[in-house]
């Protein structure tokens, strides 16, 4: 058994079967109160079937979900501390923004005056306090979702769920609402839980991360962690920008793997932080950070490959290169061509290199 005492939901071996298939399968998790909590994971992998759960709005198969040493039952009143923004938003198109942001206090009896006024606060929040009389209909989606946010917020919660928050905007209107949240987490102090398949709004705006693959969790840490030292090959692959490839360990010496992969045989020095007990035959796989990688036979690994184009990321890129047998490697640069890595001109083969302790491995 998991101890809820510090706290604020706490999930032990849950899971949730629909038929034959099991969308949650053994779920195990503390958030502490006040905490940005983010879940990321690939679509379909039970994110929303948890957060569901979390919310009280559908039953775990088996195991137990608590708040504040509370269980969880399905009940749209039994815990008003939680409140979940749906990634529909379920806005009431025939109310305008002020009667949407007011509904669930109607539903609960709160005076008229009372509502007002926190309505008012509630729009002040999210800064829509001069969109009281628009139509939903009227509203950009950054503004729909504030709206879906305000009606949350007046209800005064707890625990805050968040399904996919950003999902239907654009990139600008993504970045101004992760700088509203961000602000309201910090002058509310209430519990956000965020679901989302984007990695880079997780490792943007929670302070620790759970990383979901079918159904269960493969690491949870703090973005950090788990950008620099993923446990399982899904979390390497799905986080962060990093070359991941299937090898087999040929030799070890003085704490450096000589590993065969599809692209060639390369070295890795083996990590403190990852003690892994391998020998000579151990199926492993080889990670190399795309970050690490330089144009040129610079370092002790090394490989050609043939240009397959570029993604634009602010000032960096992303280069792609086809290497052996079939597979793709990528690396980052410069975009303005400055740097250790100097000018990128687009050529049908290049060689690029990575040093032996850039590189690490994981049990394959």
């Amino acid at each position: 058994m998991i101890d809820g005492k510090h706290s604020v939901l706490r999930l032990d071996s849950v899971s949730r079967v629909f038929g034959d298939v099991a969308a949650v399968n053994g779920v195990s998790l503390q958030i502490r109160a006040g905490e940005f909590f983010g879940i990321i994971g690939p679509s379909g992998c039970g994110k929303s079937t948890l957060l569901k759960m979390m919310a009280g709005i559908d039953s775990p198969t088996t195991g137990e979900i608590d708040y504040q040493e509370k269980p969880i039952v399905v009940s749209k009143l039994r815990f008003p501390e939680i409140v979940l923004v749906w990634q529909s938003l379920a806005l009431f198109p025939h109310m305008n923004v002020a009667k949407n942001v007011e509904f669930g206090l109607r539903v609960r009896g709160v005076t008229v005056n009372d509502r007002k006024a926190r309505v008012a606060a509630a729009l002040s929040m999210v800064g829509l306090e001069d969109f009281r009389e628009r139509r939903i209909d009227e509203l950009s989606g950054g503004e729909q979702q504030r709206v879906a946010l305000a009606r949350a917020l007046i209800l005064r919660p707890r625990v805050l769920l968040l399904d996919e928050p950003f999902g239907s905007l654009d990139p600008h209107r993504r970045g101004e609402l992760q700088v509203a949240l961000t602000k309201l987490h910090r002058e509310t102090g209430i519990t956000f839980v965020m679901v989302t398949h984007d990695q880079s709004e997780a490792l943007t705006l929670a302070s620790r991360i759970a990383v979901m693959n079918a159904g269960h969790f493969d690491q949870i840490g703090t973005p950090e962690a788990i950008l620099a030292s993923p446990t399982t090959a899904f979390v390497a692959r799905f986080v962060g920008n990093k070359n991941v490839y299937a090898g087999v360990i040929e030799n070890i010496v003085n704490n450096t793997y000589t590993v065969r992969t599809r692209v060639g045989v390369f070295l890795a020095v083996a990590r403190p932080e990852t003690p892994l007990q391998l020998a000579q035959g151990s199926k492993v796989v080889y990670i190399i950070p795309a970050d690490q990688i330089v144009e040129g036979a610079i370092h002790v690994n090394a490989t050609k490959g043939m240009f397959l184009g570029r993604v634009m990321l602010g000032s960096s890129q992303i280069i792609r290169l086809a290497v052996a047998d079939d597979c793709i490697l990528s690396y980052e640069r410069c975009r303005n061509g400055h740097g250790t890595n100097g000018p990128t001109p687009e050529m049908s083969d290049r060689t690029v290199s990575w040093p032996d302790t850039a590189a690490y491995l994981l049990a394959g």
